[in-house]
């Protein structure tokens, strides 16, 4: 990665909302949030010279136009090697969801004394195995890299909460699925970092 593109990256977390505070259920965002129903990027054995087909999900992800941010910290973390080597389905989150839930602390898990808070939350966005969206929601539950389990609501379309898009894209290794928000976002744990860093 270089260091064009690292800086780059940084300026992108930077232009996330500077609120301390958690959005309320009562606040409304005064621009409205993109639809999840897109169109599916169906991927199959005989279409992976089309275009819903990436060799490599990774770099597909980082040169789009909305799933670079949550990808940059998959690649921040110590599972970015090991999706490469096996068959996992990356919960990918877009820009505009991390805007939108205001994600307001991501950051702070790039800071070095907080890698393994960042490997936890990272690992619970990945799954064993490669699901698209259909073939995901007809299980009751799945595996993470980390071994928790997640639940899944068929009739909901969520997992673990989270509601699950159309949207996805194949490559050999690894499948990206897009979903509304970070699964077990640890708002207090970085608002505690946050805190920490503010009286050096």
């Amino acid at each position: 990665m270089n260091n064009s593109f690292l800086n780059l990256t940084f300026f992108a977390i930077a232009l996330l909302p500077c609120s301390c505070t958690e959005k309320s259920a009562d606040v409304k965002t005064s621009e409205p949030a993109k639809p999840l129903k897109e169109e599916p990027m169906q991927v199959g054995a005989s279409e992976v010279d089309g275009k819903d087909y990436a060799q490599d999900a990774i770099a597909y992800a980082m040169n789009s136009k909305d799933l670079g941010t949550w990808t940059y910290f998959l690649n921040a973390s110590k599972w970015q090697a090991v999706v490469k080597s096996g068959q996992y389905t990356f919960l990918c989150v877009t820009d505009e969801s991390i805007k939108r839930n205001e994600r307001i602390h991501l950051k702070e898990l790039v800071r070095p004394e907080n890698k393994k808070l960042l490997d936890n939350t990272v690992g619970l966005s990945i799954l064993k195995g490669q699901y698209r969206p259909e073939d995901l929601l007809k299980l009751k539950e799945v595996e993470t890299i980390t071994g928790e389990i997640l639940k899944i609501d068929q009739e909901a379309r969520t997992i673990d909460g989270v509601p699950v898009s159309t949207r996805y894209v194949g490559s050999p290794d690894l499948y990206l699925l897009v979903v509304d928000d970070i699964i077990r976002y640890p708002i207090v744990e970085l608002k505690e970092s946050v805190q920490r860093n503010s009286r050096k």
